[in-house]
């Protein structure tokens, strides 16, 4: 029994270096979901020509679903491309001190490091914007509350279904824990309980293209089999009704529940030319990098975050300054009075893992950018600080992953006198980090 359960924590651990998100903005007010189509009839329908798009990176599931339904609408934007147009590589947002969080005893532990780049991109408003260019709509339908499961289910496979009869792709989230291609993929056999997906905050993205009430599936594209290399596992896969209908029933992403959610384009008119479009999304990107907060989604403004942008890389840069070693003892007490979720939640694998994946956007930014750099004036400047500023993200990574290595294995005293010179070199990474920045919003064309 025991080697059971070690077996899925080890798992479990695995996947928390690599969660599966999604960040997306409260919309206006509804009572329940969006009614736009008419009901259905069919017993079954597959949508046809959706292609398979596999998710380049493990946390790109988001985006490589959107680039499926683009695809399907004949537009070719790539998941780097989407990124930028919702603005990655740009996005900022902090909350200094590394807050204290009220938790649970031996659930969470009490600080959490509040640094976002590019999980704050890809709100309501970002996908609008990027759909206007395209010659689409975009909506973003999920119940306000989460009250009765039954009702809930009833009203999201109604309007699945409603959308898949009139050809439209339906974008949902769902819980890599209760999804069966996953545990496929990663040899795991056992139940996992809905409390391990609140600790790892797992959130999957797939796209709906067919179901079949006859035999209780529903046909999905999952974008997620492609990074393991086995395709095949997710183009036009049939999956039980009822295990689908769980897996989406307990999401719990870090900012917000997102249960029985759809993201939803639909084709309503032509693109607009590129030379507007460029234009329009490297100001709107810039002003987020400025830490305009207007540029910003109302929900992590309202809710988690209160810098942003290059404002936000200065208090963070502060808060390594100044406080970051004061609470050094307090990291290795987590592990002792944590056991159980401590290496869910761990502060310095946090860290370390956003470093790294802020310098992959960025870098795979400027590459874009470097290879469109026909299309305007700044795109090759801008190409060439981002990977500049990529450099410094990565070596960030590296310096938390030797903090991480000194915490862990030395006393309190030994652990103050060793940490400061990494520390240091964090600070003057941060420092050549907004200085790059403040190059790329100050030199903006007019």
């Amino acid at each position: 029994m025991m080697s059971r359960i070690n077996t899925l924590i080890c798992i479990l651990m695995l996947l928390c270096f690599f969660p599966f998100q999604l960040a997306l903005s409260e919309p206006t007010f509804q009572d329940s979901f969006q009614n736009s189509i008419g009901e259905g009839n069919s017993n079954s329908y597959v949508i046809k020509g959706v292609p398979y798009v596999g998710q380049e990176q493990l946390i790109y599931c988001e985006y490589a679903s959107v680039e499926t339904v683009l695809r399907y609408y004949g537009i070719n934007a790539t998941q780097t491309e989407i990124l930028y147009f919702i603005g990655g590589a740009y996005s900022f947002g902090y909350k200094p001190k590394f807050t204290r969080t009220i938790t649970t005893p031996l659930i969470r532990p009490p600080y959490k490091f509040r640094f976002w780049a590019n999980e704050i991109t890809g709100g309501t408003d970002d996908y609008k914007l990027m759909a206007n260019f395209f010659g689409l709509s975009f909506d973003y339908i999920y119940p306000k509350t989460v009250v009765n499961h039954n009702r809930c289910w009833r009203e999201y496979w109604k309007q699945v279904k409603n959308y898949v009869e009139n050809d439209i792709p339906v974008i949902t989230g769902l819980d890599p824990l209760a999804w069966s291609p996953y545990k496929e993929l990663i040899n795991l056999s056992l139940y996992v309980p809905k409390i391990f997906s609140y600790l790892l905050s797992a959130t999957h993205i797939v796209v709906v293209v067919g179901f079949n009430e006859t035999n209780k599936t529903v046909c999905v594209n999952d974008p997620g089999t492609g990074y393991f290399d086995k395709p095949e596992r997710g183009t036009y896969r049939w999956v039980n009704l009822s295990e689908f209908r769980e897996a989406v029933s307990r999401i719990n992403w870090e900012l917000k529940e997102d249960r029985y959610e759809m993201l939803i384009f639909k084709k309503i008119s032509d693109p607009l030319p590129e030379n507007i479009t460029y234009s329009f999304v490297h100001k709107r990107n810039i002003e987020k990098m400025k830490g305009v907060k207007s540029a910003y989604d109302q929900h992590f403004i309202n809710k988690d975050f209160s810098k942003f942008g290059i404002d936000g890389l200065k208090a963070l840069k502060n808060d390594f300054k100044s406080k970051f070693l004061f609470r050094i003892p307090a990291f290795k007490i987590f592990a002792k009075f944590y056991p159980l979720t401590y290496p869910f939640h761990d502060v310095l694998t946090e860290m370390r893992n956003r470093f790294y994946w802020t310098y992959f956007d960025k870098h795979s930014i400027s590459q874009y950018l470097l290879n469109n750099s026909h299309e305007t004036s700044y795109h090759k400047r801008d190409a060439i600080l981002l990977e500049l500023e990529s450099r410094c993200w990565n070596n960030l990574s590296i310096f938390a992953e030797n903090l991480e290595e000194i915490i862990l294995n030395n006393s309190f005293p030994k652990n103050l006198i060793l940490s400061k010179p990494i520390l240091t070199k964090m600070v003057d990474a941060l420092d050549d980090i907004i200085l790059i920045e403040e190059l790329i919003v100050d030199d903006l064309p007019d």
